[in-house]
């Protein structure tokens, strides 16, 4: 284009030039070729602030682009570190929302037992009360207190001394009859065998509650009774029969809140004596039916070990 307007100019002149040659004088000549360098120098300035304008152009354009380039780059990084950040924010939310849930749970199962504990103590209480006051109730109304038929065979019967031919009695060489023992309550028999089992006297412990047992078959710690003594067959390595002490509870009709960790014992029992297959099936139980609880997390780990 620029080309063209040069060589139109040229022609123009050379036109020009030609066509008035003839009737030019020396002075139009010269003031006609002035005016066509003239204009060949303002085409040649317009030519060169296109170029000047074109390359700023060019230059603009090209900074503009790596304006861009960079403020979406760094946008970018920006929403990157955001998100990462709030990845970060959530793991944490979520690893304290865990740690309040654990904490929650252990302390709901720190109540229980603690709750559990209390009640037993406060029946315990309820019956010794209800001895007390019976027995108040018998020395307000001027009665002595009824010994036991045991202590009546071994008592002597005699108000006045009377010469005999036959040996004394061991009662009657040390100068006084023994004191009789008094029966334990079903609170007392209880509590003092879970006091013995606290302690880690197991032997003790297994004794009293086997007596428990057999004085109150139906009595109210029976469940629980059948629970502690699979506790201490399972820490004396006698595997067989404390899955069946846990199972004697889990059959217990009703609610317990020591059947989970029965039943879980149960599994560890079976893994103990390498029966994997009755271990699982007792783990999943546990999970099946004590969804959430601290019973059902500890068997869901085992299963995981176990696979």
């Amino acid at each position: 284009e620029e080309k063209m307007k040069r060589a139109f100019l040229t022609l123009l002149g050379i036109l020009l030039l030609s066509g008035c040659v003839s009737t030019m004088n020396a002075d139009e000549y010269s003031t006609l070729k002035i005016k066509i360098l003239n204009l060949e120098t303002i085409v040649k300035e317009q030519d060169k602030r296109i170029n000047e304008l074109q390359q700023r152009l060019s230059q603009t354009e090209k900074k503009l682009e790596e304006e861009v380039t960079n403020r979406f780059l760094e946008a970018q990084s920006k929403l990157l570190s955001e998100v990462s950040d709030l990845k970060k924010d959530l793991q944490l939310l979520q690893s304290k929302f865990e740690d309040i849930q654990f904490q929650k749970e252990a302390q709901s199962d720190l109540q229980a037992k603690t709750l559990e504990d209390i009640n037993t103590r406060l029946s315990a209480l309820e019956l010794k009360i209800k001895e007390l006051e019976s027995k108040l109730e018998g020395y307000s109304k001027g009665e002595s207190p009824k010994p036991n038929k045991e202590t009546q065979a071994n008592q002597t019967t005699t108000e006045t001394p009377k010469v005999s031919t036959k040996e004394p009695t061991s009662n009657q060489t040390q100068g006084a009859p023994e004191k009789p023992k008094e029966k334990l309550t079903e609170a007392d028999l209880y509590q003092q065998a879970f006091i013995l089992f606290d302690k880690g006297d197991l032997k003790g412990a297994k004794k009293l509650w086997e007596e428990y047992l057999r004085l109150y078959p139906k009595g109210k710690w029976v469940p629980q009774t059948h629970f502690y003594l699979g506790e201490i067959y399972f820490k004396e390595k006698d595997y067989e029969a404390a899955i069946l002490e846990y199972q004697k509870l889990i059959e217990t009709p009703g609610p317990n809140p020591l059947k989970p960790k029965a039943m879980l014992r149960q599994a560890e029992a079976f893994l103990a004596l390498k029966d994997k297959k009755a271990a699982e099936i007792l783990l999943k139980k546990v999970i099946k039916n004590y969804p959430g609880s601290k019973e059902a997390k500890e068997a869901e780990t085992i299963l995981k070990r176990l696979r």
